[in-house]
């Protein structure tokens, strides 16, 4: 399987988890961010995400997602919404 192919998948939403899955969805926004900051996007207005995300996605991955607490919920849903707006143009660099 080609990294292409992987990223395509995480993208999806149909592969690792699914699109009802926070992790899942943690994981596609953070690929777009860092698809967008390998093309020359300023990371500093999500550095302080990336790094609590990439923590994080260290000890857990989408087969966690059921078991996490609330609170845990929340704040991956958090990350995962901060990076859409990074993404977006809504924080950082404006949406090409």
């Amino acid at each position: 399987m080609t990294t292409t192919t992987i990223a395509g998948d995480v993208l999806s939403q149909n592969v690792y988890g699914g699109s009802s899955n926070g992790i899942t969805k943690l994981y596609a926004q953070m690929l777009g961010a860092k698809i967008a900051i390998a093309r020359g996007a300023s990371p500093a207005s999500i550095s302080a995400t990336l790094l609590a995300a990439n923590l994080f996605l260290a000890t857990h991955d989408f087969n966690d997602w059921s078991a996490l607490s609330s609170s845990d919920q929340a704040q991956v849903l958090s990350w995962q919404s901060t990076f859409a707006d990074y993404n977006s143009g809504l924080m950082g660099p404006p949406h090409c």
